[in-house]
């Protein structure tokens, strides 16, 4: 997702029906992780997402978009927050 323009850095938070999973865009891939974890992963039932171009309306609508269709995950489980900054 970090390759997406305008993204900036990614952390992502899976959420399943019994705990919770974190995950950085430079730990794992998206694509790997659907596809070797999604046998033996609890029920996800949710994503959190922290990304620096996520202040930007566009860029929230686009990654809700994209994790919607390749995680198969209804829009509304999906949440995109602006990442804080460090100096």
């Amino acid at each position: 997702m970090e390759k997406i323009s305008g993204v900036g850095r990614v952390e992502v938070y899976f959420h399943y029906r019994n705990g919770s999973e974190e995950t950085t865009e430079s730990e794992v891939s998206f694509f790997q992780w659907t596809s070797e974890s999604k046998g033996d992963k609890e029920e996800l039932i949710g994503i959190l997402v922290v990304a620096e171009g996520a202040k930007d309306r566009r860029i929230q609508n686009k990654l809700v978009t994209t994790l919607s269709s390749v995680l198969q995950i209804s829009p509304h489980r999906i949440v995109i927050e602006e990442m804080e900054l460090e100096d």
